[in-house]
């Protein structure tokens, strides 16, 4: 007997054939009793058409049967789940996505992914866990939004050091304790959005200064430190929609890559003169919805690239001569919604290449002589909504490629201002005395009315 038994698995490792209790023990079906996620191994699957094998994801419904080690992707969505029992994906070698969004799981256990060194992708948005903590050093991708947190410990991700994207987006996270991020040497992207954040830790991203995209919007924050300085190679930074009132000087000075700095919808009164210095890289600085009321010199020097500049709905009163100066490459300046009384001569100075110019709701009553000096580039000047009653020839001079010109609800009397300027094509003049003209003779040009109320050249 003992030969035989000898022969008999040696003919098991050369063939590769195994007695049918061992061949199926890899086959089973998840159950969901109680609504606890859990594995059951089957012992035969005789008469069964439903073993899966598939690459593209597996959404097995009871009691399909499929054989765990060649599932690569498990979709269990919207199953009303409550709980994962301890050693459920045992077996799973070759698990590389793991999808449990939309269900009701509080609990993860610390443990349940061991052995699962093939899974890259875990995903529990829109659950109710208020504690999270695993083990796994293949995952990259880790989404976690939706879900009750309200703290983010030194602990939670030291033993996921693998993790390049990380989204705890729509939380109810109030505190990142000091190394929250410390093992995260590799994070490239990370969402906190649409939290409760009011403060950030001086070094709360010392040790994960890869990260190149960067989402804080929607959360408590009052004030700007340090704590984005070792992040020397992020290139968005979502700030917006918090309740920032104050930027240290430094905040962004070694953010030498960054490429989106949206500040929006914050409480800005006031912006320190270098606090966007050494920004070689930004294109878009968003600015739109503070309180800001005056722009300091020399404050957008640094920004040789900035292609877009919204400064809409803030208190500005005033823009000095040369204060965009150094804006080689904006292309989109958005100034509406201000409290800008006049412009003086040089404003624009150093905008070859704006096409863009937006200036509805201010308070300008007047535009003199060549006040949109250096808009050699423009194509659409927007003055909707101010109370503009005199317009001097020669106030748009230089702008000789301009298409669009925008007065709406304007005061003016008359547009012999616009009798020189060659290339405008449309004029928009609701809520002025000439809103019900069907023709309009402007210099030597004829424009005649549309359906959208504007003046197009006949």
């Amino acid at each position: 007997m003992c030969v035989f038994s000898a022969m008999f698995w040696i003919l098991v490792l050369l063939l590769g054939v195994l007695p049918s209790t061992l061949q199926h023990e890899e086959y089973g079906k998840f159950s969901y009793a109680n609504n606890i996620l859990s594995f059951q191994e089957v012992s035969t699957t005789d008469g069964v058409s439903e073993i899966v094998h598939e690459e593209d994801g597996l959404d097995p419904k009871p009691p399909s049967i499929f054989e765990r080690t060649s599932i690569s992707k498990v979709f269990l969505l919207n199953r009303n789940l409550t709980a994962i029992q301890e050693g459920t994906f045992n077996g799973f070698g070759s698990l590389k996505v793991l999808n449990l969004d939309e269900n009701l799981i509080s609990h993860i256990p610390e443990r349940v992914f061991d052995g699962l060194d093939s899974l890259m992708v875990i995903s529990f948005k829109r659950n109710q866990l208020e504690q999270f903590k695993i083990v796994s050093s293949s995952v990259r991708s880790l989404h976690l939004s939706k879900n009750l947190l309200k703290k983010v410990t030194n602990e939670m991700f030291a033993n996921t050091p693998s993790i390049e994207i990380l989204n705890l987006h729509g939380n109810i996270l109030e505190e990142l304790e000091p190394l929250a991020f410390s093992s995260l040497g590799d994070l490239k992207s990370l969402t906190l959005s649409n939290n409760r954040i009011k403060t950030l830790p001086d070094d709360i991203f010392v040790h994960c200064p890869e990260i190149v995209n960067l989402y804080l919007e929607d959360n408590q924050l009052k004030a700007l430190g340090g704590s984005f300085q070792p992040l020397k190679h992020l290139i968005t930074l979502f700030l917006q929609n918090n309740k920032i009132a104050e930027v240290d000087s430094r905040a962004f000075h070694n953010l030498k890559d960054l490429n989106t700095l949206d500040l929006s919808n914050n409480s800005l009164v006031t912006l320190h003169e270098a606090v966007f210095k050494h920004l070689d890289q930004l294109g878009e600085l968003l600015l739109q919805n503070n309180q800001i009321e005056d722009l300091p010199d020399a404050i957008f020097g640094d920004l040789s690239k900035l292609s877009r500049l919204l400064l809409n709905g803030n208190k500005i009163t005033s823009l000095q001569a040369d204060i965009f100066q150094g804006l080689r490459e904006l292309r989109n300046l958005k100034l509406g919604n201000n409290q800008i009384r006049s412009l003086v001569k040089g404003s624009f100075t150093g905008l070859d290449r704006c096409y863009d110019l937006d200036l509805t709701k201010n308070n300008l009553s007047r535009l003199k002589t060549d006040v949109f000096t250096g808009l050699k580039s423009l194509e659409q000047l927007i003055l909707n909504e101010n109370e503009l009653s005199e317009v001097d020839v020669g106030a748009f001079n230089g702008l000789d490629l301009l298409y669009i010109i925008s007065l709406e609800n304007a005061k003016i009397q008359t547009l012999d201002a616009l009798a020189e300027m060659g290339g405008l094509q449309i004029i928009a003049l609701r809520g002025t005395k000439f809103q019900n003209d069907t023709e309009l003779r402007v210099g030597s040009k004829l424009y005649k009315v549309n359906t959208y109320q504007t003046w197009v050249l006949a």
